[in-house]
């Protein structure tokens, strides 16, 4: 399941001056979702990377929160409750307030979560996403990166995986919570984390960033 609020993909659009609230995600056949607010992505076989422009909008209370999984060797799966930055695109997300945006629940078994506010998974092909100058105010992720999550992509052709890319920069990071970076989390990450201001978060792991 993918894009409750905006699905973007294959296209860059501007999106500007909207307000993309409580949108909650939910499926009986499926336990992957994937960007509550926003989804970006794009097909790689088209050769177009998407490269929206996503700004000054209001991006709260989204949920992205999967049944939990059969068991630990088939979890459930979630990222980007308000954002969520597919392998194959670039966008520019800037002077947006995404906020109180929730991925996972801490109650169900067997999830692998991460994003509350933004999940990052842009591979070095597509380009550098530029995130900058956001307030991530108050997201919960049950597992990584309550504010930002940035991952990586498993390439099945040489079965290992591909680090995730972009700038996040000159954001602030205020009473986000998480088990694993409580403002930013990223894993196997190139992202550049650079003149951003962490506030009261929350994390079992790296209150602030945990890398």
């Amino acid at each position: 399941v993918a894009g409750g609020g905006v699905f973007v993909f294959n296209s860059s659009p501007t999106i500007t001056g909207n307000e993309i609230l409580g949108n909650t995600m939910s499926s009986a056949v499926t336990d992957t979702f994937y960007g509550a607010g926003i989804y970006v992505h794009s097909n790689q076989a088209s050769f177009a990377v998407a490269r929206p422009t996503i700004t000054r909008n209001l991006i709260e209370s989204n949920i992205a929160d999967p049944p939990p999984g059969a068991n630990q060797n088939r979890p459930s799966a979630a990222g980007g409750a308000g954002v969520y930055v597919g392998y194959w695109s670039a966008p520019t997300v800037s002077e947006n307030t995404i906020r109180t945006n929730r991925v996972g629940d801490t109650t169900k078994s067997n999830q692998i979560v991460g994003g509350g506010g933004l999940a990052l998974y842009s591979v070095p092909a597509s380009g550098d996403p530029v995130i900058s100058r956001n307030l991530f105010d108050g997201n919960v992720a049950a597992d990584l990166g309550a504010g930002v999550y940035a991952g990586t992509r498993y390439d099945p052709d040489t079965r290992v995986d591909e680090p995730s890319v972009g700038r996040v920069e000159n954001n602030v990071f205020e009473f986000n919570d998480g088990i694993l970076g409580g403002g930013i989390a990223t894993k196997n990450s190139r992202v550049r984390v650079r003149n951003n201001t962490f506030v009261d978060n929350l994390g079992s792991y790296g209150a602030g960033v945990y890398a």
